[in-house]
């Protein structure tokens, strides 16, 4: 996660976000070490329910999955699936993102950011760069009314490209 990415997350929060507590399922939500002094997204989503998932046990996750393609939760659990820097690392994220519809509620709101532009970083690999043509597709293939597919021209060396979209 960077600096970008978190901007990215916060004007998420603030424009699309609707009022009340809210059940947020955040999609690969481990913070490294290295990562510790950046705001998290469990902070920044403070008074929601947040749960982190991810597929290795580590700081910010409270559900580790035992099928990275299979979530532990019923159809239609949270209001909101966010996730950020984790699309590259997974090698079939056409069923990641069916996964998310499948548990976000009718008229949940999902929110992914992925680098279009980044050096490589295998954890544990690094399989993918996104442009909005491309996360778009994704967010068509699941189902999903595409709002909104960019990408974020805020840094040389490393460029995201984010999909805002409801079920």
């Amino acid at each position: 996660m960077h600096l970008n990415a978190l901007n990215l997350m916060e004007g998420f929060i603030r424009k699309y976000l609707p009022a009340g507590r809210l059940r947020i399922l955040d999609v690969g939500s481990q913070i490294m070490p290295h990562q510790v002094n950046f705001k998290s997204h469990r902070q920044m989503l403070e008074g929601h329910e947040y749960i982190g998932l991810d597929i290795t046990p580590g700081i910010n996750v409270d559900v580790v999955l035992t099928n990275p393609y299979k979530f532990p939760f019923n159809d239609m659990e949270f209001d909101v699936v966010i996730s950020s820097q984790t699309f590259e690392h997974i090698e079939y994220p056409w069923l990641t993102i069916r996964e998310i519809a499948r548990v976000l509620k009718p008229g949940g709101m999902c929110f992914i950011i992925a680098p279009a532009k980044a050096p490589r970083h295998r954890y544990p690999v690094d399989c993918y760069r996104y442009n909005p043509d491309g996360i778009e597709a994704l967010g068509k293939w699941a189902g999903f009314k595409v709002i909104k597919a960019r990408t974020s021209r805020a840094d040389r060396l490393v460029r995201d490209c984010y999909l805002i979209a409801q079920k």
